[in-house]
């Protein structure tokens, strides 16, 4: 998806009846970000796999990107796009997490941080991770206006999108636009159940209130 063609529809669309200063290129970028994050939260959209390198004595390892023993790509992690930790595996197979009845169990003790109680050296953690949208960066063309690029997301989201737009932008400008605040939310909210209706987005991954493996290191 492409940034222009979401500033294009967003503008002459949701935002239309908004003055220039509230509907500019930088504050509609900032706008997609809260949208990319929330849609990403809802849906899983993206995800990646993150190793462990163990080390005797050592039971809690940082998944924010600062821990020397995680691994991606067969390099040391330096990111922080972790949502949330989906499946965990050893050389095995998968193993539990969160399952105090299962001694081989892994604990995510923090959002970023997770626990391998029985933890020795040379054998290896694969943890794969919901991964969060990377951030849109408005960069000035020198004409006030963005520059054009990817924006991480199908195009079949683009209703959705435009819509969370739509409600952060009413919600921002006005507490007097509270109703059309609300009508945003509601054309987002089914938006994202007609994704999940339409088959495009795995069922199992929708967490929406309609109300309000490998071992390379």
């Amino acid at each position: 998806m492409r940034l222009k063609t979401i500033i294009t529809n967003v503008r002459n669309r949701e935002l239309k009846n908004l003055s220039p200063k509230d509907k500019t290129d930088e504050v509609i970028v900032s706008y997609i970000n809260i949208a990319l994050m929330e849609l990403y939260s809802i849906f899983q959209l993206r995800t990646d796999e993150l190793v462990l390198n163990l080390k005797t004595g050592k039971t809690v390892y940082k998944l924010d990107g600062t821990d020397p023993d995680v691994y991606r790509d067969g390099m040391v992690y330096t990111g922080n796009d972790l949502m949330a930790v989906i499946n965990a595996f050893d050389e095995n197979g998968e193993i539990s997490i969160n399952n105090s009845n299962d001694r081989l169990s892994v604990f995510t003790v923090a959002y970023n941080k997770i626990q391998v109680p029985y933890a020795a050296t040379g054998e290896h953690i694969a943890l794969v991770y919901r991964a969060a949208p990377t951030e849109v960066e408005y960069v000035d063309d020198g004409n006030g206006n963005a520059v054009d690029t990817e924006v991480e997301l199908p195009g079949h989201m683009m209703e959705a999108l435009l819509s969370h737009i739509g409600y952060s932008a009413y919600s921002s400008v006005d507490t007097a636009q509270e109703a059309e605040t609300d009508k945003h939310m509601q054309r987002f909210d089914r938006a994202c159940q007609r994704l999940e209706a339409y088959g495009l987005v795995p069922q199992d991954t929708l967490d929406l209130n309609v109300d309000r493996k490998g071992f390379m290191v």
